[in-house]
């Protein structure tokens, strides 16, 4: 995280209504700059109605902090997600669905979300999900593309 004062803590929960400067969308644009007329005469952007990857995980600190760990490590999940352009993410989701990926094809999938975005937590749940599919018999043998 770039700055310890959007760290993020229960005593700031909801955020977009004790910290509602602390939101930012990831064209950077805030949360209390997103206004009706704006979005009506066509000022604002896929992006800027997008969440960025700072808020994400000061949300997940926040649900951390209240007990609340699975939600905490979704969110931190989502954080590295943003990273990724929307057309690949549903494009790595294709390959997820049971019988549309070999190991190897996922695997590698793993490798760029490592490599290339700098997304840990979701390179692991994607080899891990390679795994489980595998030993439940949800791969394909072939590779699609010969």
């Amino acid at each position: 995280m770039k700055s310890s004062r959007r760290r993020g803590s229960r005593r700031e929960y909801p955020v977009s209504q004790r910290k509602p400067s602390h939101i930012k969308s990831k064209s950077g644009l805030r949360y209390t700059d997103i206004q009706l007329e704006s979005l009506t005469r066509g000022g604002i952007e896929s992006e800027d109605l997008t969440i960025d990857a700072e808020t994400l995980q000061m949300q997940a600190n926040v649900a951390e902090e209240g007990g609340y760990a699975q939600l905490a490590s979704n969110l931190k999940r989502a954080a590295e997600l943003v990273r990724i352009p929307n057309d690949r993410l549903l494009e790595i989701y294709a390959a997820l669905r049971p019988r549309h990926s070999t190991f190897r094809e996922l695997s590698e999938i793993s490798d760029e979300l490592l490599k290339k975005y700098k997304a840990p937590k979701n390179a692991r749940f994607v080899l891990e999900a390679a795994s489980a599919y595998r030993d439940a018999g949800l791969l394909i043998q072939q590779s699609k593309i010969s």
